[in-house]
């Protein structure tokens, strides 16, 4: 194991079997206080995708609804939570990195549906159960990352219960927060194994992330994030303007490309194929746009004590992911350094 995967493997921030042992305690800990408030238990009904996905989803509405202060609401949300759980099916999904089958037979499959499709609102998009091919590509994807960066992946790719496929335009993945612990992958990816990897990766780290926000002091207490600090991207331009970030957004993306980068270069090493390619250039370019923009401290009045110490983890990081990757031509360091002296 290099020091690199060994750093992400590590520590509060890093370390994805204890921080999954934390997720449930947390959950189970919540669900226990929401049954003290209304009366209602959200009980585990196995280890399904769609099981896991519902009850997690309808816990944090729940909350929310009760922290609000409307008992009846939470107690609404939780009673619609144990119908949608009892139409769950025994076993709908794939084996291994788990696939969606088809959804449209029971009411569980068909609230998550409907939340995709809002999710990807406005493009259109239509959900598809996972043929034998998708999982033997989409385990194929798994066995490049397990192959690079040992248990490493495999643990953080369980921070998902698996994935939904999608065909959607030129969208790879996605990250849907009312679609908890379900990655969402285009069938289009599944053609190139490497891509297919890093999509899976991806989707899977921001999962991490989120589960790291809901049992660490990641983000100050009522900190509206939406009205962080912003930034703009100088890539992937949108009918010729450059996208907006706010400081919360920008640590996901951070967050990701760190892993990303990791991968990409183990992979590389691993297999002595592409070491200097694109795709390696461009995960290490993005990420040192974040990794400089972050080590400025020009975002840290917008996180609480853990969320600082987990973007130093990942600076430590990066500092030994520039001494990994040889082709490193500083595309957007100047850009990112303006935009820290404009704030």
């Amino acid at each position: 194991m290099s020091e690199i995967v060994e750093a992400l493997s590590r520590g509060p921030y890093g370390d994805p079997i204890g921080l999954a042992q934390d997720v449930r305690t947390f959950y189970e800990g919540l669900s226990e206080m929401l049954d003290q408030v209304t009366g209602i238990t959200l009980e585990r009904t196995g280890d399904t995708l769609v099981g896991r996905s519902i009850r997690r989803a309808y816990l944090d509405r729940a909350f929310r609804a009760a922290a609000g202060a409307d008992t009846k609401a939470a107690r609404r949300l939780l009673h619609e939570g144990q119908e949608l759980l009892r139409s769950v099916p025994a076993s709908p999904d794939t084996e291994g990195y788990r696939l969606a089958g088809d959804w449209s037979s029971f009411a569980a499959g068909r609230v998550l549906t409907k939340a995709v499709h809002a999710e990807l609102t406005p493009r259109a998009v239509e959900v598809l159960p996972a043929s034998e091919s998708d999982v033997r590509r989409v385990g194929d994807g798994a066995a490049l990352l397990t192959g690079a960066l040992g248990e490493l992946a495999s643990t953080t790719l369980d921070c998902v219960a698996g994935a939904v496929l999608f065909e959607c335009g030129t969208v790879t993945s996605v990250f849907m927060p009312t679609v908890p612990e379900i990655s969402g992958l285009n069938r289009a990816v599944l053609g190139d194994p490497v891509a297919l990897a890093c999509a899976m990766y991806h989707e899977a780290c921001h999962q991490k992330l989120q589960d790291l926000i809901a049992t660490r002091q990641i983000i100050p207490a009522h900190h509206d994030y939406t009205r962080g600090t912003p930034i703009t991207l100088p890539w992937g331009l949108v009918n010729g303007q450059r996208r907006d970030m706010e400081a919360l957004r920008a640590l996901f993306a951070f967050h990701v490309y760190v892993h990303l980068t990791s991968f990409l270069v183990e992979h590389a090493r691993s297999t002595g194929d592409g070491y200097k390619a694109e795709r390696l250039s461009e995960a290490w370019e993005r990420c040192r746009f974040f990794w400089t923009l972050m080590k400025s401290g020009a975002m840290d009045g917008d996180f609480a004590d853990d969320g600082r110490d987990l973007i130093c983890w990942l600076n430590g990081v990066c500092e030994r992911l520039s001494k990994a990757v040889p082709d490193d031509r500083g595309l957007y360091v100047e850009d990112a350094l303006l935009q820290v002296r404009v704030s």
